[in-house]
């Protein structure tokens, strides 16, 4: 039986999945599935409020928030808990240690800016001093090699967009300002970056229908920004897309996808139709599956046990969007099942499709689609299958795949039983270029430093720039790396702040 959850407009923030995971961590030997309900009375008892837990660790109390705006137009307006801008206050980064010029961090966004500027926001640092959330901000010269004054994000968050707008500014959308293993998410506001004359500076807006975070956001030819799928928890997931007008600052509600999903790809198109790849989306179960999950990785339903603690469905699903008429096409589904892949436009106008996760392990398979034809093409898979990845392609037309993770199969976990293949894998340094004249692979030199759920921005000047990402779960990678030239990888240097003018 499924659990009991609030009505999306009154839905409260539990902690419950984390709770399921702490007990397994404590009470790991506690496995048969015969001893389900005992599991579920130590947890009440544990955690309740009223019962002594024995010296377990409680959480401080929160501290009082701010109200949330909330959408002018919706009849039932949210009572989720409201947020607290944290900037650099208590809720957000504390202070670094003196040899730390900024955060490291994963998860996080990186826009590029005219002039070889990058602008990295947010995500989610594993600084044992800071872990957590961040609403740091980055704005990279990379002409110069030096950082330039920035003001931080109103709100911290992980797992949101970045979009560059026309004007100059960036839209800032969705992303959880939790830890990944609370469940519903606090979503965080939008928020918009732009120039001033009194510096650069963040300004809230206008909240969309629907909080979401692991979504894609696709700047459309007319400057307002599609917002497909995301997930509201890990038993939420979202089929309906908004569109938002940087203008007027106003969100519009769409034709809703077929499935929901998060952890897809979109694609625009050359004709202006956005192209919606696979994802996952949760099982809807609740805390049942993720006891299952835990016991012994059987999430049933045709799910998958993922990230240890909860389940979810990889998707096959492929459509396409049409901006211009709000509508759906069903088109061929992938090949296979995959999230957490890469689909990247190609110069002839098709897309190449690579790697991604399907529950049971990483993806090496790589996969064309034309859009004339309506048809996958299988080409050469890649050398290395692997997921959270990047992949990019240069102006000579070929595409450079770059780092991500591969689970190692086989291996078993602290307890002596077979571990689900998120728990354990290798990060990779490893990286590939496809050549779509040869629809063939090559190795190149590989990245100085391992990592996955990292970003890859390409500058004006074809130069191929990394930054952050995580090296395992316990750590995030500090700093970025460069490819200025053919086969090279240079570490980007700690940045030297610009000095304002007297």
């Amino acid at each position: 039986m499924g659990s009991w959850r609030p009505p999306p407009h009154t839905r409260q923030p539990t902690a419950m999945s984390a709770r399921v995971r702490m007990m397994h961590t404590t009470c790991h030997t506690i496995q048969a599935r015969t001893q389900r309900a005992v599991l579920w009375l130590i947890t009440i008892l544990a955690l309740s409020p009223t019962v002594g837990c024995g010296g377990c660790a409680t959480s401080p109390p929160e501290p009082p928030r701010s109200t949330r705006p909330t959408h002018p137009n919706d009849p039932h307006p949210t009572s989720e808990p409201p947020l607290e801008p944290c900037g650099e206050g208590p809720c957000g980064p504390t202070s670094l240690p003196s040899d730390k010029p900024y955060p490291d961090r994963y998860l996080h966004a990186a826009t590029p800016l005219v002039g070889d500027k990058l602008l990295i926001t947010g995500g989610y640092t594993l600084d044992a001093q800071r872990r957590g959330a961040l609403a740091s901000t980055l704005l990279l010269n990379l002409r110069s090699d030096r950082s330039e004054p920035t003001a931080a994000l109103t709100y911290k968050r992980w797992g949101h967009t970045a979009t560059l707008l026309p004007d100059g500014s960036v839209l800032v959308v969705g992303g959880s300002m939790d830890d990944p293993e609370r469940s519903p998410f606090r979503q965080a506001p939008p928020e918009l970056w732009s120039q001033t004359p009194q510096g650069p500076s963040w300004r809230e807006r206008l909240p969309p229908w629907k909080g979401r975070l692991r979504h894609t956001a696709t700047l459309l030819p007319d400057g307002s920004v599609l917002v497909l799928g995301g997930a509201a928890s890990y038993e939420e997931s979202l089929r309906l897309p908004e569109r938002y007008d940087p203008v007027n600052n106003t969100w519009t509600r769409l034709t809703e996808d077929h499935v929901p999903r998060y952890d897809h790809t979109a694609t625009l198109l050359q004709d202006g139709s956005v192209l919606v790849l696979g994802g996952r989306h949760g099982t809807g179960c609740g805390e049942d599956c993720a006891i299952d999950c835990l016991e012994d990785m059987d999430c049933g339903q045709g799910a998958v046990c993922a990230d240890e603690f909860y389940c979810t469905r990889p998707l096959r699903s492929a459509a396409l969007y049409a901006p211009d008429t709000d509508t759906w096409t069903r088109l061929p589904e992938l090949p296979e099942p995959s999230y957490d892949h890469t689909a990247t436009l190609l110069t002839d106008g098709s897309v190449l499709v690579t790697g991604g996760r399907n529950g049971a392990g990483a993806l090496k398979g790589a996969y064309l689609f034309d859009l004339g034809l309506r048809s996958w093409t299988r080409v050469a898979p890649m050398t290395s299958a692997r997921a959270g990845h990047t992949a990019t392609k240069r102006p000579d037309g070929q595409v450079w795949v770059v780092g991500g993770r591969a689970p190692i199969q086989g291996e078993a976990c602290d307890d002596g039983n077979p571990c689900p293949s998120d728990r354990l894998f290798n990060v990779l340094a490893h990286v590939e270029v496809y050549d779509p004249t040869t629809r063939a692979w090559r190795s190149t030199t590989p990245l100085n430093r391992a990592r996955y759920d990292h970003t890859a921005t390409l500058l004006s000047t074809g130069e191929l720039i990394t930054w952050g990402g995580a090296t395992h779960k316990r750590a995030a990678v500090l700093g970025g790396e460069r490819s200025s030239q053919p086969e090279r990888w240079t570490v980007i240097p700690h940045l030297t702040p610009t000095r304002a003018k007297p």
